[in-house]
């Protein structure tokens, strides 16, 4: 890279009214929908829930194509802040602490001869034995067992398990 071009890291400043405005001009249907589903909402302690009918009637587009893209009032700053984008198992893994075998665990997890391990356990134990390299993730929902060289392929798994209409 030759150094003229920035990177979208999807952090945004601006002023409430001066976004409106923008989504007004550039995604009134989106703006529209927002309003609607504020309007039928309510509130629980310190929560504001969206009436869903009216939420889900908004157009599924970002904020990036909706507003940023097309607006002529926006401008890229240049920082150097050391963001991280941690949108991976892997990126997860290399932020976290490690244990002496390079293993980072949440949870109630067991780690026997295990190496280079991402392991991460909301309801049931989870034991490793004589393993390198894996992302081991247990919820309610299901058990995910892949390589850490696989990270990018977690979507398979999501993909799999979706309902089919």
């Amino acid at each position: 890279a030759d150094g003229h071009y920035a990177l979208n890291a999807g952090i945004f400043f601006f002023k409430a009214i001066a976004f409106l405005d923008e989504l007004n001009i550039h995604a009134p249907e989106v703006l529209n929908a927002a309003r609607k589903a504020l309007a039928k909402s309510h509130r629980e302690g310190g929560c504001v829930y969206l009436e869903e009918a009216a939420f889900v009637q908004a157009p599924s587009i970002s904020v990036d194509y909706a507003v940023m893209e097309p607006t002529d009032r926006g401008a890229v700053v240049p920082v150097d802040m050391g963001w991280n984008d941690v949108g991976s198992f892997l990126t997860l893994w290399d932020l976290a602490e490690k244990d002496a075998d390079a293993n980072v665990s949440q949870g109630t997890t067991a780690l026997f001869d295990t190496k280079g391990c991402l392991v991460r356990s909301e309801d049931i134990p989870v034991a490793l034995i004589g393993v390198e390299d894996l992302v081991v993730i247990a919820t309610a929902q299901g058990i995910l067992v892949m390589h850490k060289d696989r990270a990018q392929d977690v979507r398979l798994a999501a993909d799999a398990f979706k309902p089919k209409n």
